[in-house]
């Protein structure tokens, strides 16, 4: 075990070794998080003035379908509560994960693209080299040779097919529907379908951080959190089964060169799905247990963000609907959207380094 908080670097040539143990880990977690780190700019997948939610649906899953996940951030939490015995505190596990990715298929990649991805760290050699494939489309038709492919959806189905934890994002409409395209489906032609397909495709239910929601009076202070964040008795992060090499730590600014040769050690995507994960364990004031869990479900869970929407889409099965898949074939499109050329591609940068452990 160990209190300093780290995740597990996922490429090529170790995900094979640890895909049980994601998938593992990922069916006994109390609360997921996932991050995406893709080549859509994020000022191009703001909502627009004047755009209605089936247009901006319609032109987030152009992008779905012509750019490209590089960074995938997986934050998993283990909760367990304290029993009866008041001289014991409950506990908490986090396992973070940082796959890096790369399409089978072609995708918009501009120079601009690239200079961004040098910017938040990435070594575009390293990405090209190491990144584990994935495969747009059905399952049915992913090419035989591509078992990684494959290997990353059971990763995603794990993520969201557990009735037993949230999945937690922040403005999370556009990640949502790049990893259901990368790793699940094809998008289809109307807003309101795919939002009843992740109604049943997420049965835990989605966070959406960036829905506005009275803090309540649980919440504790940021100068509080980072004390609960990183040195609350009963918070571990295991390393159990994982080979040193591929792990790595959260540290203070400056002490990485982001020009580094080899993984992301400067911005990750797991760093967007850790602050994530610890923005909603400080929205619960720390208590994770599954009365706290349901009572965040049910004030503001099911429902996703753009960033500067007017409006929040709503997941949920619509009156009259027909709509009632019930094997994971049935969730999946089989159309796809006309595509047209696009300038818009992208990334934010950030100063957030790590380094080796």
């Amino acid at each position: 075990m160990d209190r300093t908080p780290v995740f597990l670097e996922i490429n090529r040539k170790n995900f094979p070794q640890y895909v049980d143990h994601i998938k593992n880990t990922l069916q006994r977690s109390s609360v997921v998080s996932f991050a995406v780190h893709s080549t859509v700019c994020p000022d191009s997948a703001k909502w627009r003035v004047g755009e209605s939610l089936q247009e901006h649906y319609l032109r987030l899953a152009k992008f779905s379908l012509n750019h490209s996940i590089f960074g995938l951030g997986i934050s998993c939490l283990e909760y367990h509560p304290a029993d009866e015995d008041p001289t014991k505190s409950s506990s908490m596990a986090v396992r973070n994960f940082n796959l890096t990715l790369g399409t089978a298929a072609a995708s918009e990649m501009s120079p601009q693209d690239g200079r961004r991805m040098r910017q938040m760290g990435y070594d575009l050699n390293y990405v090209t080299r190491e990144a584990v494939y994935y495969y747009r489309g059905k399952e049915d038709v992913v090419p035989n040779h591509l078992e990684e492919s494959k290997m990353l959806r059971d990763i995603f189905i794990a993520l969201h097919g557990n009735g037993s934890h949230p999945v937690v994002v922040k403005n999370g409409f556009l990640n949502i529907l790049m990893a259901y395209t990368a790793l699940s489906g094809l998008p289809g032609d109307g807003a309101d379908e795919y939002l009843q397909r992740l109604f049943y495709l997420f049965p835990g239910k989605i966070i959406d951080l960036g829905v506005s929601v009275k803090e309540s009076s649980r919440t504790i202070s940021d100068a509080q959190f980072a004390q609960f964040a990183f040195h609350l008795e009963g918070l571990v992060f295991p390393l159990e089964g994982l080979d040193s090499l591929d792990v790595f730590s959260f540290v203070d600014a400056g002490s990485v060169d982001a020009k580094a040769s080899g993984p992301n050690l400067h911005f990750p995507a797991v760093l967007d799905s850790f602050r994530n994960l610890r923005e909603f364990s400080r929205r619960l004031g720390g208590d994770l247990s599954k009365t706290s869990l349901a009572t965040a479900l049910a004030s503001y869970g099911n429902r996703l963000l753009s960033v500067a929407a007017p409006q929040l889409a709503q997941l949920q099965l619509l009156p009259g609907s027909k709509f009632r898949p019930t094997k994971k074939r049935k969730i999946e499109f089989d159309f796809t959207i006309p595509l047209t050329a696009s300038n818009d591609a992208g990334i934010s940068s950030s100063s957030d380094p790590l380094k080796p452990v």
